[in-house]
């Protein structure tokens, strides 16, 4: 839920507004080049991604190539 302030400059009054916020379910594609040591599954990706409460992410990892 999102809390708007705005102030009416004629009254002096603040008006307070709520919103609710609806969730959504999105697909990204990150094509990673990293050195085998990089530890992608150890990563806390909902803290990277800054997601709070009820939000997840769901990851897969897989590899596409070896590159030498």
């Amino acid at each position: 839920m999102y809390h708007h302030i705005w102030y009416n400059t004629h009254t002096s009054h603040e008006i307070h507004m709520y919103t609710q916020a609806r969730k959504r379910i999105v697909s990204v594609t990150l094509d990673i080049e990293c050195y085998d040591d990089f530890p992608l599954e150890d990563l806390e990706w909902k803290d990277l991604l800054g997601l709070e409460g009820d939000e997840k992410v769901d990851i897969s990892i897989r590899e596409l190539a070896d590159i030498f």
